[in-house]
């Protein structure tokens, strides 16, 4: 008889063959649909990690060719793949050919989501370009908005401004969000900031199993995204990133995250309490 981790992975083979679609060539696309800031960026964080990583010795469009972000079409032409699209593509270019594709950071006055027409968020922010880029913007934009206490230690002059969660667990929160996301679907990423916590809906059930959450190995949706992403170490693949999460929380006097799987609305959530 199968375990229940043998079936639910069989559940998802299918969705989890999606490399497929990174690779499949988006029409109407070409290489000026690139993000040049983007491609920097790669360039500056892989140096980081490895400066002698041959593929930094490439020019762009054999770099891109070498993440699978670009590919020749049958008449010659150099156009992108959804990895390109998805990871260095221009705020205009994802308009044009990919409008779903966006972070939406929205303010919730209150503990509840706003079930009335007639009630308003307190603000939004629609977030839209190359995905390696929106990493700091999407941090940042919680950032700015957490509460901060006010602590004076010893010996110094000046107040400091602590935020309640660590820095490391926003950030593993979002890029997990961006790497394990369904593109199939047309559905933003949002990032909701209630009164008391913060919550991160992408599309996508969880590939692994949820009793297996935090154990090591990784389930990816998206292998090259999550390449990129690991190479550049703006995530890590090995399964450790909410482990570490939970950790990070506990070490700063906070509540564990939480973690929702839901296959019924093909949604995976991840809640971070602010006290």
């Amino acid at each position: 008889m199968k375990t229940a981790s043998e079936l639910f992975k069989e559940l998802n083979s299918t969705d989890s063959s999606a490399d497929t679609y990174e690779t499949a060539i988006v029409k109407g696309s070409s290489l000026d649909d690139i993000d040049e800031n983007a491609v920097s960026y790669y360039r500056k964080l892989r140096k980081q990690v490895n400066p002698l990583a041959e593929e930094l010795a490439y020019d762009d469009t054999d770099l891109l060719l070498a993440l699978k972000a670009c590919e020749k079409d049958r008449y010659g032409n150099f156009v992108l793949t959804n990895v390109g699209l998805i990871v260095f593509g221009k705020a205009m270019a994802l308009r044009r050919l990919m409008p779903a594709l966006r972070v939406d950071y929205i303010r919730v006055a209150g503990n509840q989501w706003v079930e009335s027409s007639d009630v308003r968020f307190d603000y939004t922010i629609d977030m839209r370009g190359a995905l390696i880029l929106l990493v700091n913007r999407a941090v940042n934009a919680i950032v700015d908005d957490l509460p901060k206490g006010f602590e004076l230690k010893d010996g110094e002059l000046q107040a400091s401004t602590p935020i309640n969660i660590p820095n490391d667990t926003l950030r593993e929160a979002i890029v997990n969000a961006f790497m394990h996301r369904s593109f199939r679907v047309n559905r933003p990423i949002q990032i909701i900031r209630y009164s008391n916590r913060i919550e991160i809906n992408n599309p996508g059930f969880s590939l692994k199993s949820p009793e297996h959450l935090g154990e090591p190995g990784s389930e990816l949706r998206n292998p090259f995204i999550s390449a990129i992403f690991h190479d550049t170490n703006l995530a890590e693949t090995k399964g450790t990133g909410i482990k570490s999460m939970r950790d990070q929380m506990k070490a700063v006097h906070l509540m564990p995250p939480t973690f929702e799987s839901s296959r019924e609305t093909n949604v995976f959530t991840i809640r971070l309490l602010l006290y």
